[in-house]
């Protein structure tokens, strides 16, 4: 019995050891869940992005300002001169917060002894909005607690904040809209990704290639079926997360699916061009579970991506994920329409034709 397991367990360890794929992934995803969960994912907010309407630029006004900036809770990146153009701000997700200050604000302070500002808060993020409102209302109290040491007669400013998109705080309205680019990018991926494997290892490939069929035609040959498919797959999500969460969708049903359409090209892409790197069907598969893991932890489906690192956060803006939840999300839950997504629109467009013509290149490579 020991001479056969030494045999046995020699042979196994030489023949890992000279798959140097599965070596890669055994060693690299470790690596890669620990960085990313001890380094990279933070839930404590910092440095919300907000747009402000002041109507009454005074000091105490401006006083008022630098309390919210100065809690590191809230950046104020942008002034807004009316109210339309704060909500359009948040809408298109460019801001999460909006901090409006009436013009009588000051006049209320000194007189009425109280004054009323208003923050709008984009509910469609959980996590930043439960935060921002938390925030908010300290801010709040706190500087009129200022305002009544350095001032004989009391004070208070009611920093009234209104939830926006998901005044519930629906955890569901919140997930359901991200749920769905994962699951897409798990289908997607794993499908294209083993379609030209399967034709090697079956040995169809080659009767393939006596044909005067070109990469780029084999490559969209290969697409437009599985493009089918998950379109029909975005239907069923997205008639059960309006029927059984009952999440309600705000925006156009039709400009929601035809960005599906686009998220569907890009990610079918990219299952392609794992399919020309890897040589069997369990590599295809572990290169698909490699895409996975950054589209999960680091798209801003679980996690505010503005607490990640900066070299982490730039790199998110190269995972598709990260576009088609701000899309579902921003139709799903502010309404949204295609001038204020159009920018991860033309990113998806352009990643995903990126990711064909290379693996239509890689494939006339192999051919070669």
């Amino acid at each position: 019995m020991l001479r056969g397991f030494k045999a046995i367990f020699y042979k196994e360890s030489k023949q890992i050891s000279r798959d140097h794929g599965t070596l890669f992934f055994i060693f690299l995803i470790p690596i890669f869940q620990l960085i990313v969960f001890g380094y990279a994912i933070n839930t404590t907010v910092h440095n919300i992005p907000s747009i402000v309407l002041n109507l009454d630029r005074s000091q105490k006004s401006s006083e008022l300002l630098w309390q919210f900036t100065n809690s590191g809770y809230f950046k104020i990146h942008q002034e807004a001169k009316s109210k339309e153009a704060l909500l359009k701000s948040i809408v298109k997700g460019e801001s999460k917060v909006g901090i409006i200050i009436p013009e009588n604000y000051t006049r209320d302070l000194l007189n009425a002894h109280e004054a009323s500002v208003q923050v709008l808060i984009d509910g469609s993020d959980s996590t930043i909005a439960s935060q921002a409102q938390q925030a908010a209302s300290l801010i709040g109290l706190h500087y009129g607690l200022n305002l009544k040491t350095f001032d004989t007669t009391p004070k208070a400013v009611d920093v009234r904040t209104q939830m926006l998109y998901n005044p519930e705080s629906k955890t569901a309205n919140f997930m359901v809209p991200g749920l769905i680019a994962i699951i897409l990018t798990i289908t997607t991926v794993i499908l294209t990704s083993l379609s030209i494997v399967k034709e090697k290892e079956k040995g169809t490939l080659e009767q393939i290639l006596v044909t005067p069929v070109e990469p780029m035609g084999l490559m969209l040959g290969k697409l437009a079926p599985f493009n089918i498919i998950a379109f029909i797959q975005v239907l069923v999500v997205v008639g059960i997360m309006n029927t059984l969460f009952a999440v309600p969708i705000t925006g156009s049903i039709v400009l929601l699916l035809l960005m599906s359409l686009t998220y569907i090209f890009c990610m079918l892409g990219l299952g392609l061009l794992i399919s020309t790197k890897a040589q069997n069907q369990m590599q295809a598969i572990q290169y698909a579970f490699l895409t996975m893991l950054p589209s999960i932890l680091l798209s801003g489906f679980m996690f505010p991506r503005a607490e990640m690192p900066t070299v982490i956060y730039a790199f998110s803006y190269l995972i598709p994920a990260t576009y088609y939840i701000d899309i579902m999300r921003g139709i799903v839950l502010r309404g949204a329409d295609f001038m204020d997504l159009w920018e991860d629109f033309c990113a998806l467009i352009g990643l995903g034709g990126f990711f064909v013509i290379i693996a239509a290149k890689r494939f006339k490579k192999n051919l070669e």
